[in-house]
C-alpha cells in the first residue's frame, strides 16, 4: 500500500470547486512527450509495462510477471507510481500486487500504496454518503437522480472502493419520466442548491453541458446534456441516442445506498464518448481504459447502427482492442495497431497542456491559442462541424476571465 498526498488524488475534503480544480492541477504528471510517435511501442519502458501488468492482474485476476517486478529498481517503482497517480488508478493497480506477492517493493512505495488505498476508500465512502443525501433532498421535490459512470460503474470492479472518481456526475429528471416524455430537472436542481446557500458554477450558461456544485466536500456535476453537443455535429446525434437509451435501473453501492444508473446501451455510448472527448480536448488516461475494460467484460460490445462507419466507432474499436491486448478481454473488433498505440501512448505520457510559468504573458497566450487550434482541428476530425466555430466557441467559454488567458494554468 503507498503514501500519496492529497495533491495526487481527487480531493473531496475542500469547500469550493476552485480549490478542487487547483489541487487536481498539482497532480504529478510523468515526464512525457509533446508529440507521440505513432510507430513506437508504448510499452518499451519498464514502468509502463509494470503498471499495465499490475492493472491487468487487478482487473482480470491474471498473474503478473513477478520476475520483472522483483527486478524493478526503486526508480522504476517511482515512475510507475507517477503514471498511476496521473490516471487515478494507483489503488486499483495496487490490488494486482497482492495477486503477485512481490516481496522486494521499496519501503516508501509500500507506504504510498497503503495510503492510496485508504484515501480511495475514504473518497468512495464520502461520495456515496453525499449522493445519498442529495438524492433524499431531490426526492422531496419529486425529482429522481440518475448517477452517471463513477460510483455506479465502480460496482463492476473486483474492489469497487478502489475505483476513485473526481466528481459525482448526475442527471436529474421528474419522477415517472418515460423515454417518450423525456425531462431534465437540472435547472431546478441548481435553484434548489442556490437557495440552500451552495455556490453553483455555470448554472447561467445555457450551452454548458453541466453545472457544478460542492456538497459536503464532494463535487457534483449536474448534467443538462450528456455530451458537448453544441460544438460537434456528431455529438448531437450521440446525445439524442443517449436520451433514448437512458432507461435507469437500480444499483446498490457498498454501504447499501440504492441509486439509479443508466442502461448498458447508454453506457456503451457514454463511456466511449467520454474517453473520446478527453482524447480530443486532453486528459485521456488509463482510468478511461480500465472503466471501458470492466464494462465490456461484463456487457460485451454492441454499438448502435447510427455509429457505423464513424470516427466514434473507430475510436471505440481501438479502445476495445487495447483492453483485449493488455487487460484480458476478448471482444473481436477490427484492429488498427498504429492508432491503438497512439492512444496508449497518450494515456501513459500525457501531452503538455499548460504553458511554462517562465514564459511571458504574450507567450502564454500564444501557447493557449495554438493549443486550442490544434484541439479544434481534432474535434472537427472526430466530431464534425466547423473548425472556426469550434475554436471561437471554446474561446468564448473562457473569455469571461481575461486575466486567466495570461496565466500558466
Amino acid at each position: 500500500m503507498y503514501n500519496i498526498s492529497l495533491e495526487t488524488m481527487c480531493p473531496t475534503q475542500v469547500s469550493t470547486i476552485n480549490q478542487q480544480k487547483q489541487t487536481i492541477k498539482k497532480t504529478s504528471i510523468p515526464t512525457g512527450v509533446d508529440k507521440v510517435e505513432l510507430n513506437t511501442d508504448p510499452l518499451t519502458e519498464k514502468p509502463a509495462r509494470m503498471l499495465v501488468d499490475l492493472l491487468k492482474s487487478a482487473l482480470n485476476g491474471e498473474k503478473c510477471d513477478s520476475k520483472e517486478l522483483a527486478n524493478a529498481t526503486a526508480e522504476d517503482w517511482q515512475n510507475m507510481i507517477k503514471m498511476a497517480d496521473y490516471s487515478s488508478i494507483t489503488a486499483i493497480a495496487s490490488d494486482g500486487i497482492g495477486e503477485v506477492g512481490v516481496e522486494s517493493i521499496p519501503r516508501d512505495t509500500v507506504f504510498r500504496i497503503a495510503q492510496s488505498q485508504i484515501e480511495a476508500e475514504s473518497v468512495h465512502r464520502s461520495q456515496e454518503m453525499n449522493l445519498k443525501m442529495i438524492q433524499r433532498v431531490l426526492n422531496h421535490y419529486g425529482i429522481e437522480t440518475v448517477q452517471l459512470k463513477g460510483l455506479g460503474l465502480s460496482m463492476l470492479y473486483p474492489n469497487p472502493t478502489h475505483r476513485i472518481g473526481c466528481d459525482v456526475d448526475i442527471y436529474t429528471r421528474l419522477k415517472d419520466t418515460t423515454t417518450e416524455s423525456r425531462s431534465n430537472s437540472g435547472d431546478i436542481v441548481d435553484k434548489i442548491m442556490l437557495r440552500a446557500g451552495i455556490k453553483v458554477e455555470d448554472y447561467d450558461k445555457p450551452k454548458a453541458k453541466h453545472s457544478e456544485f460542492v456538497y459536503n466536500g464532494t463535487n457534483f456535476e449536474n448534467h443538462k446534456f450528456f455530451v458537448n453537443k453544441e460544438k460537434l455535429s456528431q455529438a448531437k446525434m450521440l446525445d439524442e441516442l443517449l436520451h433514448k437509451t437512458l432507461n435507469p435501473q437500480e444499483t446498490v453501492l457498498p454501504k447499501g445506498t440504492k441509486i439509479l444508473t443508466p442502461s448498458k446501451e447508454f453506457n456503451t455510448i457514454f463511456l466511449a464518448q467520454h474517453a473520446l472527448q478527453h482524447y480530443i480536448w486532453g486528459g485521456l488516461n488509463l482510468h478511461h481504459l480500465a472503466d471501458w475494460s470492466m464494462f465490456i467484460r461484463e456487457n460485451g460490445l454492441k454499438l448502435p447502427e447510427e455509429t457505423k462507419g464513424t470516427k466514434f466507432e473507430e475510436f471505440t474499436h481501438a479502445l476495445t482492442n487495447l483492453s483485449n491486448r493488455f487487460l484480458g478481454t476478448n471482444i473481436p473488433v477490427p484492429e488498427n495497431k498504429e492508432y491503438e498505440n497512439e492512444l496508449l501512448s497518450k494515456m501513459l505520457h500525457p501531452e503538455k497542456h499548460s504553458p511554462s510559468p517562465e514564459l511571458s504573458k504574450l507567450e502564454i497566450l500564444f501557447f493557449k491559442v495554438k493549443r486550442n487550434i490544434k484541439m479544434s482541428q481534432k474535434a472537427k476530425e472526430f466530431g464534425g462541424g466547423n473548425i472556426a466555430k469550434i475554436f471561437f466557441e471554446t474561446v468564448l467559454e473562457k473569455i469571461h476571465d481575461i486575466p486567466a488567458l495570461f496565466r500558466p494554468l
